[in-house]
C-alpha cells in the first residue's frame, strides 16, 4: 500500500500530468462504447470531453438520444501558431421540470492542414447558422 502511494505521486512529480475524473454524461458515454477523453471542467463546473472528429457524429446522436436536446453554442478557436484548431459544442438537455439542466461541452481537436469536421446540422437545427459562421470567421482565415 505504502509503495501504491509513492508510485501515484503529486501531479508536479508525475510531469504536470493531472487525472480528471469522469463525470457523469462521460461515464454514460463510457459504459455504452462511446471513447472519448474527459478535459477538466470548465470555470462554471460543465463537463468538457474530447472527441475525435471520425465520432463526432455518433457520439452526438447518442447524446441527443440521452435528453441532450439543445445545441447552446457551437463555436471555434484557434490554439495558437502551428497548433491545433477546436471545434466546440455546448450542450443541454432540456426539459419543462429542469431547475438546472445537465450540460456537457465536446471539443474537436483539428490539425491545422485539415480542419474538417462533420455538419451536426442534422441532429441539432441550430448548427446551420453557427456552423456557417465558424466557417466564415476562423477556418476561412487561415
Amino acid at each position: 500500500m505504502a509503495e501504491e502511494a509513492k508510485q501515484e505521486g503529486t501531479p508536479e512529480e508525475q510531469g504536470d500530468t493531472k487525472i480528471v475524473e469522469a463525470g457523469k454524461v462521460s461515464r454514460w458515454l463510457a459504459e455504452n462504447g462511446f471513447e472519448h477523453e474527459s478535459l477538466e471542467k470548465d470555470h462554471s463546473g460543465i463537463e468538457v470531453l474530447k472527441v475525435a472528429r471520425e465520432f463526432l457524429l455518433p457520439f452526438a446522436t447518442a447524446l441527443y438520444a440521452y435528453g441532450f436536446n439543445y445545441l447552446q453554442c457551437q463555436a471555434a478557436y484557434d490554439t495558437g501558431p502551428g497548433g491545433d484548431l477546436v471545434s466546440t459544442y455546448h450542450l443541454i438537455k432540456l426539459s419543462d421540470s429542469a431547475d438546472r439542466p445537465d450540460e456537457v461541452r465536446l471539443k474537436v481537436f483539428l490539425p491545422r492542414e485539415d480542419p474538417k469536421v462533420p455538419s451536426v446540422y442534422w441532429i441539432w437545427k441550430a448548427a446551420d447558422w453557427q456552423e456557417r459562421e465558424k466557417f466564415r470567421y476562423v477556418w476561412d482565415c487561415l
